[in-house]
């Protein structure tokens, strides 16, 4: 009997140790902050890209007021020349063929000029 209630006090010793044990590791693992990684890169994607519209919307005003400038510095019948030209869809494809041919030589010239750069050092 005496045995038996040593074995008793050991085993409740154990299986109290055991528990708050099992209890201090619980109270970290539920202490820890969870990990939102993924909700903050793509919270983090998410800005860039309105950032990225910001910046584009912003040259398009830019764009739009200098236009606006220049368009009032014409005379009337200059303004209706334009608008014409505007309004006729296949002039406008062949303006915007050729403004893409600009920028990509544009491009061009200036990629070159930068290997001529190099080339000089």
């Amino acid at each position: 009997m005496l045995k038996l209630k040593n074995q008793f006090k050991i085993i409740s010793i154990y299986l109290f140790v055991f528990i708050g044990l099992l209890f201090i590791n619980v109270n970290q693992v539920i202490a820890s902050p969870k990990k939102e990684s993924s909700d903050k890169k793509r919270d983090i994607s998410e800005i860039n890209k309105s950032e990225e519209k910001n910046k584009k919307q912003k040259e398009d005003i830019k764009r739009f007021y200098t236009i606006h400038k220049e368009f009032k510095e014409y005379s009337i019948e200059k303004n209706n020349e334009i608008i014409k030209i505007l309004e006729n869809p296949e002039l406008m494809e062949i303006l915007k063929q050729k403004a893409e041919e600009e920028t990509k030589n544009l491009k061009e010239e200036g990629s070159s000029s930068k290997q001529s750069d190099d080339s000089k050092k």
